[in-house]
């Protein structure tokens, strides 16, 4: 019995099914926020940055780590749901300037937190947290401004 043999194709089954299973859930994910969404408009403006995030830290990734592994891949899902938070907040079309001035204040402060967060996770010595750290936190510093960038709506009168 080679036991690394065995252990490598083990992760490799985990790996193949993990991505897998994280492209059924983005698909299902899409799928919810075309129905919630209800404009199409809307919706390219929220997942453009999601999608441009995602493609980014995992080019990061890659490119600064080596590679990525099953903890990068299930940490994406997490970088997903941030992205996702983020762009939908702003493409709210505000009532007000002082609205879109605490939308920004809010969500800033809540990108700079979770990025903080996960930086820490990213400097630890044991891999797992390492992986899921950097992950994270490659993917804030890529979602929040891409979101912010992106999915403003464009300048008109507020719209119910």
């Amino acid at each position: 019995l080679d036991l690394r043999a065995a252990s490598a194709a083990l992760i490799g089954r985990f790996v193949d099914e993990t991505l897998v299973k994280v492209g059924l859930a983005a698909l299902v994910i899409a799928a919810a926020l075309a129905v919630g969404l209800r404009d199409r408009g809307r919706f390219l403006r929220v997942t453009l940055p999601i999608l441009l995030a995602i493609q980014l830290d995992l080019g990061a990734l890659i490119l600064f780590q080596n590679g990525i592994n099953l903890f990068h891949l299930v940490s994406l899902l997490l970088v997903l749901g941030l992205s996702i938070d983020y762009g939908l907040f702003f493409s709210r079309r505000p009532d007000s300037a002082g609205e879109r001035a605490a939308t920004f204040v809010a969500l800033s402060l809540c990108a700079l937190t979770s990025f903080a967060m996960f930086a820490m996770l990213a400097l630890s010595r044991v891999p797992v947290l390492h992986a899921i750290g950097s992950t994270a936190a490659i993917g804030i510093a890529f979602a929040f401004p891409l979101a912010w960038l992106l999915a403003r709506p464009p300048r008109g009168p507020a719209v119910p």
